[in-house]
């Protein structure tokens, strides 16, 4: 059996599978009862999944870029936070 659905306008597509994923555990269907979705719905599913994957080699690739800029891949922090602050020398006016 297949149930389709269309999105009313200016609806967002990740409201609806959520709706429709509550009222699929309110039904309490049989467990040899399998549903899924298709086309767009699917696909953001799927998009969803490979989000935290992506996230983390972002980050891990603006270790990388900041180590090699600083020279340290230990200490990717600004290099003016390595030194310390200048001496501020100055006459007496005595």
């Amino acid at each position: 059996m297949t149930i389709s659905f269309n999105l009313a306008p200016g609806a967002a597509i990740g409201d609806a599978v959520s709706g429709i994923q509550s009222i699929e555990k309110q039904l309490h269907p049989p467990l040899s009862l399998q549903t899924s979705f298709q086309g767009n719905a699917q696909a953001f599913g799927a998009s969803l999944n490979s989000t935290p994957i992506l996230i983390a080699a972002s980050l891990f690739v603006i270790y990388l870029i900041l180590g090699v800029l600083y020279e340290s891949l230990i200490f990717t922090r600004s290099p003016s936070s390595r030194h310390s602050l200048p001496q501020v020398s100055g006459r007496s006016c005595s």
